[in-house]
C-alpha cells in the first residue's frame, strides 16, 4: 500500500509501534489513519496507549482452559448423560471455540487478505480442522474417533495465553521507555506577576519563570535563575551522586530538586527538552532492524509456506501411503500446522534490542541505532580524543616554584588574574579561592606575552617566562622548574613585583578520573586503544603515558582526524572514535562507529551512533560490553528458536509412530 508523502515506514513487533516518516505538504495524519484501519488495524494515534484488556483475556483463558479440560474428561469418564456425549460436547465446545477464535480469525482474514501468511493463519487452520472434523463425526460423517473438540478450545486457549504472556513481556521490554515518559511532570508552577501559578506544561514559552519546589521534577529544560540545590540526574546521566547547581547552571526535564528551591527561567518545553529528544532516540533505536534481524525475516517469509508444505505431506503419508487411518493423517496435520513458532524467530532479535536500548539509556548511554548495536562487536580499534573526552577539558595549576611564601604568591597571581577570561585564569582562581584578592588598577593585556598592572602602586608582571624575564632576573632554580615542567608540555607563566621575580607556576589538562581504568578495561578486552590530539608532543605523550596509550597521535589538525581514521580502516582495522567537540564531529561521521562525549557540543552528539549522556569515560567500555551482551543474547535467542522448531515438527510429524506407536496430541503441540 503505497501513500503519496510517506518516505518510510519501520514497525517494531516487540513495542506494539509504528514509526512513519512522512511529508505534512504531501499528506496529512487522517490519512496515515485511513490507510492503517484500511489494512485492518487500529489507529490509536500519535501518542495514544491502547486500553488494557489483559483481566479479560485472562477470563477467556481460564474458561477455555476449563471447558476444553472438561471435553477431555468426558473422554475417560464413564457417564450416560441424557443427550449423546458427541453432541454435549458439541455444545459445551461451540461457544468457548467462538469467543476465544473469533480475534485469530479475524487476523487470519487480514493476514491473507494481504498476502501474508502468520501463526494466527496457521492455528485458524487448526482449529478449523479439529472442529470441522468432530462436527462431521458428530452426525456421523466420519469415525467417532474423528471427534476433536477439546482441541478446538485448547488450541485458541493457548494461543491465547501465549500472546498474553508475550504482551507482557514486551511491556517489561519498553519499561526503561516508559519510565522516561513518566518523568515528565504535567504541569509547572509559574510568576505571574507577584505569585506563583499552577501553569499546563503547554501553556509555558522560553524566558517564563517558574518554581520548583524540593522533591519535585524539573517540568522544563531550564537555567537557574535563583538559588542553589543538588539536582539528582540519575535519569539522565545514570549517575547516583547529586550534581551541586546555582545561578546560570542548566537543568533538565525530569530531574530532581533534592534540597533548597529554585526559580528557574524556561528554555525549552515539550518535544524539545532533553528528556523527549533522548525518548524518541531510543524508540527510534528500538525500531530499527539489525542486520541479522534482516536475515531472520527473509527466513520467516518462507517458514510457514514450508510448514504448510510439510503438514499437508505428513496427512498425504500417514493416509495414503502408511495408510494408518484418517485419525492418525489429521492428527499429524493439525500438529505439524500449531506447532510450529514462526514468531520465536520474528521477535528474538526486536526482543533483545528493545531490552538492550532501554537498558543503555538507563546507564547515560543513547544509542541511536540497532546497527551500532552489531558494530560493537567488530570493532578492534578505539580512537580517543584527548581534551575533553579523556581529560577535564579545562586547565588546573599541576606545579609550582616560589621565591615568598606560597600563599603569597598564590595570592599575587590571583589578584593579577582576578580580572582576565584567560582560561589559566580560571585555574588560578581556584587553587586560589582561600585567599582574599588584592586590589589592582591599571591591568593591561600584553597580546601573546601576559598581564601588566599596579598592585599597591608597584608595577606587577604576569605571563610568559620571555615576558617577565625583560623586567626581573629569573633564579637558576626558577629555569629549572621552567625547563623541567616545559619538557612535560605543561604551560608556565611566571610573576614579578617591582622588578624581581617571585615565582613561576605550570598548568595541565589533566585526565579523567577514570580514563586510566577505561583504557585498561578496553584493552582487556582485546582492542588497540590509541590517542589522538592537536597538542603538543610533550603534552599528548604525558597524558598517554598517565593512561597507558602507547600509540599517540599529536598535532593533528581537526580536518585530519577523519583522515586518521580513514587510514586507519584503508589498514584493516573497524574504528570506533570517541570524541566531544565540533572538531571531532568528522572524525565522528568517518569511523564506523562514532561515540559521542554528552557534555560536548550538541552537533557532536548528532555525528555519533553512540551518545554518552556523562563526561566519564568508563560508559565507552560499559557500552561496549552492553553492545557485545545484546547480540550474544540475539544469537542465543535465534539459535533456540530454529532448534524448537527443527526438534519438535518432526515429532509433530509423527516421526516416533512407527517405532513407539505414539503421536502428539494437537492440544499438546499447541501448548
Amino acid at each position: 500500500m503505497n501513500i503519496d508523502g510517506v518516505k518510510a515506514a519501520q514497525v517494531n513487533p516487540v513495542t506494539g509501534k509504528a514509526f512513519v516518516t512522512f511529508n505534512d505538504e504531501k499528506t496529512a495524519e487522517k490519512h496515515l489513519s485511513l490507510a492503517v484501519e484500511k489494512a485492518g488495524f487500529s489507529y490509536l494515534g500519535s501518542d495514544i496507549l491502547a486500553k488494557d484488556e489483559q483481566d479479560y483475556t485472562l477470563v477467556k483463558i481460564g474458561l477455555g482452559v476449563a471447558v476444553g479440560a472438561i471435553l477431555m474428561a468426558l473422554m475417560f469418564v464413564d457417564i450416560h448423560p441424557p443427550i449423546p456425549m458427541p453432541i454435549l460436547s458439541f455444545l459445551l465446545a461451540t461457544p468457548m471455540m467462538v469467543i476465544l477464535s473469533a480475534p485469530i480469525f479475524e487476523y487470519a482474514l487480514v493476514s491473507l487478505k494481504h498476502g501474508r501468511l502468520t501463526m494466527e493463519t496457521m492455528y485458524s487452520m487448526g482449529i478449523i480442522t479439529s472442529f470441522v472434523a468432530s462436527v462431521l463425526a458428530t452426525v456421523n460423517l466420519l469415525p467417532g474417533e474423528m471427534i476433536f473438540y477439546e482441541t478446538a478450545v485448547f488450541l485458541p486457549a493457548f494461543l491465547t495465553f501465549g500472546k498474553y504472556l508475550e504482551n507482557r513481556a514486551k511491556k517489561g521490554t519498553t519499561e526503561a521507555v516508559s519510565k522516561l515518559v513518566s518523568l515528565r511532570p504535567k504541569t509547572a508552577t509559574k510568576k505571574v506577576d507577584d505569585s506563583f501559578v499552577e501553569t499546563p506544561l503547554g501553556m509555558l514559552v522560553s524566558g517564563d519563570l517558574i518554581l520548583v519546589k524540593p522533591g519535585a521534577s524539573v517540568p522544563v529544560d531550564g537555567k537557574i535563575s535563583r538559588g542553589f540545590s543538588h539536582i539528582d540526574e540519575s535519569m539522565l546521566t545514570g549517575e547516583s551522586m547529586p550534581v551541586k547547581k546555582g545561578e546560570g547552571d542548566k537543568v533538565f526535564q525530569g530531574t530532581t530538586v533534592m534540597q533548597s528551591p529554585l526559580i528557574v527561567e524556561v528554555l525549552k518545553t515539550g518535544e524539545d527538552t532533553t528528556l523527549s529528544q533522548i525518548i524518541k532516540i531510543v524508540e527510534k533505536a528500538q525500531a530499527n532492524k539489525p542486520d541479522v534481524q534482516r536475515l531472520a525475516d527473509r527466513v520467516v517469509v518462507y517458514f510457514i509456506p514450508s510448514i504448510l508444505i510439510l503438514a499437508l505431506a505428513s496427512f498425504v503419508f500417514w493416509f495414503f501411503f502408511a495408510k494408518v487411518g484418517l485419525l492418525i493423517a489429521v492428527t499429524a496435520f493439525v500438529s505439524v500446522v500449531v506447532i510450529a513458532r514462526p514468531c520465536a524467530l520474528g521477535l528474538a532479535t526486536p526482543a533483545a534490542v528493545t531490552v538492550g536500548v532501554g537498558r543503555g539509556a538507563e546507564l547515560g548511554i543513547l544509542i541511536k541505532s540497532a546497527r551500532a548495536l552489531e558494530v560493537f562487536e567488530d570493532v578492534d580499534f578505539v580512537l580517543f580524543d584527548k581534551t575533553g573526552t579523556l581529560t577535564e577539558g579545562r586547565p588546573v595549576l599541576a606545579d609550582m616554584y616560589a621565591e615568598v611564601e606560597r600563599d603569597a604568591f598564590l595570592q599575587t597571581l590571583a589578584s593579577m588574574e582576578h580580572s582576565s577570561d584567560h582560561p589559566l585564569a580560571g585555574a588560578v582562581l581556584a587553587e586560589a579561592s582561600h585567599l582574599p584578592v588584592e586590589y589592582t588598577e591599571g591591568v593591561e593585556t600584553v597580546p601573546g606575552m601576559g598581564l601588566e598592572g599596579k598592585l599597591k602602586g608597584n608595577t606587577c608582571r604576569v605571563g610568559n617566562t620571555e615576558f617577565v624575564a625583560k623586567t626581573a632576573s629569573i633564579s637558576h632554580e626558577g629555569m629549572d622548574f621552567i625547563e623541567r615542567e616545559g619538557k612535560k608540555g605543561r604551560t608556565i607563566i611566571s610573576l614579578s613585583l617591582k622588578g624581581k621575580y617571585l615565582g613561576s607556576a605550570s598548568f595541565s589538562d589533566m585526565p579523567k578520573k577514570e580514563s586510566k581504568i577505561a583504557v585498561r578495561a578496553l584493552k582487556s578486552q582485546g582492542l588497540r586503544v590509541s590517542m589522538v590530539t592537536g597538542d603538543s608532543w610533550e603534552s599528548a605523550k604525558r597524558i598517554a603515558g598517565e593512561l597507558g596509550i602507547e600509540d599517540v597521535h599529536a598535532r593533528v589538525l581537526p580536518k585530519n582526524k577523519a583522515a586518521l581514521v580513514s587510514t586507519l580502516q584503508k589498514e584493516g582495522f573497524k574504528v570506533a572514535f570517541v570524541g566531544d567537540g565540533i572538531n571531532d564531529v568528522p572524525a565522528l561521521a568517518q569511523a564506523d562507529l562514532g561515540i559521542a562525549m554528552g557534555g560536548g557540543t550538541d552537533i557532536a552528539a548528532e555525528a555519533g551512533d553512540v551518545v554518552l549522556m556523562t563526561n566519564s569515560p568508563k560508559n565507552v567500555f560499559v557500552s561496549f560490553l552492553l553492545g557485545k551482551k545484546v547480540m550474544s543474547r540475539i544469537r542465543w535467542n535465534l539459535f533456540w528458536a530454529f532448534a524448537y522448531n527443527a526438534m519438535l515438527i518432526p515429532v509433530a510429524a509423527g516421526v516416533f509412530y512407527p517405532i513407539f506407536g505414539i503421536t502428539l496430541r494437537p492440544e499438546f503441540a499447541g501448548a
